[in-house]
């Protein structure tokens, strides 16, 4: 298995669900989009101290399958975050050994580019599978939630009072 997020002991490459499900729930919170404003979203940021870290970026350009490219529909993501250096990550896929996942990824991301690829997520626009990451976090945003996962359970834990009636306590 492919270790991408090494101290959270996750990893994207494995069909057993998104990194949200496979953490304690003291190390995760979810907000729905819907919910997600600019001042919100700051101040989620803020706790999660973005502005003294990097993060990088990791989504699914594409999969290869007996010979054949499927390319996802990378575009949104190209105009966000716009930067000549993308490592390509091959993986294959572990529950298809036939199957070649290739994930595209940005290194040290500015925070306006994620802070406005997410605002234009939570107003309805294309969603790719797409990870925001770094050593101590993973930040995972899709067409209709926003999931945070922090190896430091008190961040989490103040958010959860921060964010008290905004944060889905659905799988609490």
């Amino acid at each position: 298995m492919t270790q991408l997020f090494t101290n959270l002991n996750l990893s994207i490459t494995t069909n057993r669900g998104t990194p949200y499900f496979l953490v304690s729930k003291d190390n995760r919170i979810r907000f729905d989009v819907d919910y997600i404003d600019h001042n919100i979203l700051n101040n989620i940021l803020n706790l999660l101290s973005i502005s003294n870290t990097y993060l990088n970026l990791i989504y699914l350009d594409n999969v290869e399958e007996f010979g054949k490219k499927y390319s996802e529909d990378t575009s949104t993501v190209n105009d966000f975050f716009q930067t000549n250096e993308c490592e390509i990550i091959s993986i294959k896929d572990e529950g298809d050994k036939n199957r070649i996942l290739n994930f595209h990824q940005i290194k040290n991301c500015k925070e306006n580019d994620i802070v406005n690829y997410i605002l234009y997520i939570s107003k309805g626009g294309y969603s790719n599978l797409l990870y925001f990451f770094n050593d101590s976090m993973i930040i995972k945003i899709s067409s209709d939630i926003l999931d945070i996962v922090h190896e430091e359970s008190n961040i989490i834990t103040l958010m959860k009072v921060q964010f008290n009636s905004l944060y889905d306590k659905y799988y609490e």
